[in-house]
């Protein structure tokens, strides 16, 4: 999930977060599969980027239960 966000000081920032379970990255080059026991993946209960940041949204009809949080 994302949104704007007022950071004091700082002005405007988008706000990225995952809920209750937080957001799962890795880095973009990574061939191996999403994994929780991973060393090269990590979580972040979320993340505060500029405003200018580029979001892109998961595409219609992304199957959750094929990747598993």
């Amino acid at each position: 999930m994302a949104a704007l966000s007022e950071d004091s000081g700082e002005g405007v920032i988008m706000l990225i977060y995952g809920g209750e379970d937080g957001i799962r990255l890795r880095p973009a080059d990574a061939s191996d599969a999403w994994d929780v026991g991973s060393a090269s993946q990590w979580g972040e209960p979320c993340l505060m980027l500029g405003s200018d940041i580029r979001i892109e949204y998961l595409p219609d009809g992304w199957d959750y239960s094929q990747h598993p949080h």
